[in-house]
């Protein structure tokens, strides 16, 4: 079969973010889902950091399983991970009105570099 006619073919049976994720990762030359996922991760480096560097994630995050929240040996000495119950994905957006949303995570950015600034 073609390469792009299958493309075309598993990208219409898939079901799942996992399952399209595989499709997206064999047309970029990785060899699964799994093997993008790990050798495209931000995570292997979290412990070779030698900055201040802050790490938001939320345990709700649709697109993101347990398994991509990294634990205490994964950091290092100056990362630091918060872990929010809930937030969602990229932003955590709040505030009541949605023509003006808020983003907690611009205010907790701010919050954490002027902290940093203020500690030199």
């Amino acid at each position: 079969m073609q390469f792009s006619l299958w493309i075309w073919t598993e990208f219409n049976k898939a079901n799942t973010f996992y399952q399209i994720d595989n499709v997206a990762a064999k047309m970029h030359g990785f060899k699964s889902a799994d093997d993008y996922y790990e050798r495209a991760s931000a995570r292997q480096f979290l412990k070779s950091i030698k900055r201040p560097t802050l790490v938001l994630h939320s345990e709700n995050d649709p697109f993101m399983t347990p398994a991509a929240i990294p634990i205490r040996r994964d950091l290092s000495q100056d990362v630091t991970l918060e872990l929010a119950k809930s937030g969602g994905h990229v932003g955590f957006v709040y505030g009541n009105n949605p023509l003006s949303p808020k983003y907690w995570i611009d205010k907790r950015f701010r919050e954490f570099f002027t902290s940093q600034l203020g500690a030199q």
